[in-house]
């Protein structure tokens, strides 16, 4: 009876898969070690008999999502070939435009940005457009305002929290590693593992608060 916020990417509802990264994060962890030994990434080299899965899969989610949306599908053409060879291979699953449209009669439903970008990453003009795609999709494909915003991957610059209030965005959800107010429209929030249930207490009260980034640029 717990009523949600569910941040949609609306590409990935489109295509059924997921961001680039997440979907190479999978295949890492699948991949017999005979097909992951011959895997040809661009810029990126590991050893996957001298390191473990998981590390591979996490090292290579951050050079993939911290490019520019560009060079993410420039890579996806020579990753995703190699991925398909892998007989019954299956990422990820995605919701599909209806479940999201019943999840929606319920549930707070806000854009992820339109296709996963890291905003940081890219220009103004880009983010300006992104927050356009993701208002029109919301329109046409489930008849909602697009009202909120979570920013992918924490990345962003400070002005385009403007832009995107400009595109009528009433609530931008960050990460920044520190606290939110009620009455506040940019919420911040805190990253934690549930380890055990005193480390989630210590994090969610401030334990390990990052420093703002953006007091570290001045």
């Amino acid at each position: 009876g717990i009523r949600v916020n569910h941040n949609i990417i609306p590409t990935c509802i489109e295509s059924g898969l997921p961001p680039l990264n997440v979907l190479m994060q999978d295949f890492v962890g699948k991949a017999p070690l005979s097909v992951l030994k011959c895997l040809e990434m661009p810029g990126f080299s590991f050893d996957p008999q001298r390191t473990a899965r998981a590390e591979i899969g996490g090292r290579l989610s951050m050079f993939l999502k911290n490019r520019p949306i560009a060079e993410q599908n420039e890579l996806a053409k020579v990753l995703l070939p190699q991925v398909w060879k892998l007989a019954d291979f299956k990422p990820t699953r995605m919701m599909s435009l209806d479940q999201i449209r019943t999840m929606a009669k319920i549930h707070e439903v806000g854009a992820h940005s339109f296709a996963h970008a890291s905003l940081g990453e890219e220009t103004d003009d880009y983010a300006r457009n992104d927050a356009n795609c993701c208002k029109q999709w919301f329109a046409e494909k489930l008849s909602l305002p697009m009202s909120i915003y979570a920013v992918p991957n924490g990345s962003y610059r400070q002005s385009q929290i403007a832009i995107l209030r400009q595109a009528g965005v009433e609530h931008i959800l960050l990460v920044d590693e520190d606290f939110s107010t009620p009455a506040g429209t940019v919420h911040k929030r805190f990253t934690f593992g549930a380890q055990t249930r005193h480390h989630v207490r210590f994090k969610a009260t401030g334990g390990f608060r990052w420093p703002n980034k953006n007091a570290l640029c001045h």
